[in-house]
């Protein structure tokens, strides 16, 4: 395997939604805050409600609603900022 790039990790944030909070508004804003250029996140839980969406083979977004709570067993992403943070999780 041919190493691309390494770094070292400077920083682990470790955080837990309030109630009512939403997720993603809740990430941008921890990124912000804490001035981070560069992540991946984990995480776990529940959520009261969940807005999702997907790119389609033709590259059409398809958003999806669940309106009730579920249980997060794995959510993995990464967040990378250029002019504002962008979030990207899979759940």
């Amino acid at each position: 395997m041919k190493v691309l790039n390494s770094s070292e990790i400077k920083k682990v944030i470790y955080a837990k939604l309030e109630p009512k909070e939403d997720l993603y508004e809740a990430i941008v804003k921890l990124v912000k805050d804490n001035e981070v250029k560069f992540g991946f996140l984990i995480a776990l839980g529940t959520l009261e409600r969940l807005r999702i969406g997907h790119a389609n083979p033709d590259k059409t977004f398809k958003e999806i609603v669940i309106d009730k709570p579920l249980e997060i067993s794995t959510a993995f992403g990464r967040i990378w900022v250029d002019d504002e943070p962008y979030v990207h999780i899979h759940i």
